[in-house]
């Protein structure tokens, strides 16, 4: 597991702003390319970057970029299991696999972008 110490978070800075000012202005990002770089920075593989994700989903700067990072990290596949109940959490639910998710993942983003000076 990828610990997410100040020193990896302060050297990730400018990769996280970049993706984290995309996000806000286009509301969305290539998820691939946001893991590329971190996993090349930290020199790290697929699963420490679940880690990280994780760990940057509880951080309020970086909370939005992370939580769409997690919803679009494996194209064609659909969220990975890690993801589930985070996300679930995030949107406000129990679980992630209901019917009611994609509304409150709507509502959820809607609520992020609506007015949001970032």
């Amino acid at each position: 597991m990828l610990r997410l110490t100040d020193k990896r978070l302060a050297s990730a800075t400018p990769i996280l702003e970049k993706y984290r000012a995309e996000l806000f202005a286009n509301r969305s990002f290539n998820a691939q390319v946001f893991e590329r770089e971190l996993r090349e920075l930290w020199q790290t593989g697929c699963q420490e970057m679940k880690s990280a994700a994780l760990q940057l989903a509880k951080r309020e700067r970086y909370r939005e970029a992370s939580v769409y990072y997690m919803e679009h990290s494996n194209p064609g596949t659909g969220v990975a299991a890690e993801f589930k109940l985070p996300l679930a959490e995030v949107y406000g639910l129990k679980t992630f696999d209901i019917p009611e998710r994609a509304e409150m993942q709507e509502k959820f983003w809607a609520s992020v972008f609506e007015g949001a000076e970032h």
